[in-house]
């Protein structure tokens, strides 16, 4: 039997305890390069929290010019994963991080996808519950996945609402009841 848990950007694994851990290329766990979103007054991007998943979100925006791209990282065993965020649908913005979403994803230190958006120009608007990567038919077993924030290319901003994933569960018998009597 299979069974999926969603382990929120800001709270521990509801099955195994582990957390989201962010920072920048070669000091995760760091937390540098991104920001609790829904307590970002200086934060260009200004989602609905009540929209989020448990009403936060890791907000990172990355410079094309940065030298060092804000990655998020999460151990789980499971067969199957998908990350899930908030992108900015439009906004009045035409050359900032809030009108790209560059995103790349490795699952063991393997390049699996990237995800990419660009926000029409309108007054801004949010999407929520956005699939940026799902990938299913892993082994399983214990995985690491890795999301960058931004390519060095071109401005970013990257919203973490949560990351999903499907692991199988062993269903214990309950002992069988034996309703005859034992004869001696």
């Amino acid at each position: 039997m299979t069974q999926n848990f969603s382990v929120d950007d800001s709270s521990p694994d509801p099955r195994s305890g582990a957390q989201i851990q962010y920072g920048v290329a070669d000091q995760i766990d760091s937390g540098t390069g991104w920001t609790l979103g829904e307590k970002c007054s200086a934060c260009s991007a200004q989602p609905d929290p009540a929209q989020a998943f448990d009403g936060t979100w890791h907000d990172a925006s990355s410079p094309a010019d940065q030298g060092k791209i804000p990655i998020a990282s999460f151990n789980f065993t499971g067969i199957a994963v998908n990350v899930i965020g908030i992108i900015v649908s439009s906004t009045s913005e035409t050359t900032g991080p809030m009108n790209n979403t560059r995103i790349s994803f490795q699952i063991d230190d393997k390049h699996v996808d990237d995800y990419f958006h660009t926000a029409t120009v309108g007054s801004d608007s949010y999407s929520y519950n956005v699939t940026f990567f799902a990938k299913s038919d892993l082994p399983n077993r214990l995985h690491n996945i890795v999301m960058s924030c931004g390519d060095g290319t071109k401005n970013s901003l990257c919203l973490l609402d949560k990351i999903i994933y499907t692991c199988v569960v062993e269903i214990m018998q309950a002992p069988q009841l034996i309703t005859d009597p034992i004869k001696l």
